[in-house]
């Protein structure tokens, strides 16, 4: 994901999918009354790619991006 680096906090939900595309998995925190509070977005690789790293964005309320996190897949032998 060398697009990573693009990447900037305040951004837009939108944005960001122009910038990555479709993330493969997300999560949504809410406060129990139909409210978002927090939205995370993951990037998973593909097990058959050489790349290793899953990516999390965290988005506030607003659908503004406010933390952004990649980390290594562990490798198993």
């Amino acid at each position: 994901m060398r697009d990573y680096i693009k990447l900037r906090d305040g951004m837009t939900e939108a944005q960001v999918l122009h910038l990555l595309g479709r993330f493969d998995h997300e999560t949504v925190r809410n406060d129990g009354f139909n409210g978002i509070i927090q939205r995370t977005w993951f990037y998973i690789p593909d097990p058959k790619s050489s790349q290793k790293w899953i990516t999390e964005l965290l988005f506030n309320n607003r659908g503004r991006l406010i933390r952004r996190d990649r980390y290594r897949v562990n490798q198993r032998p």
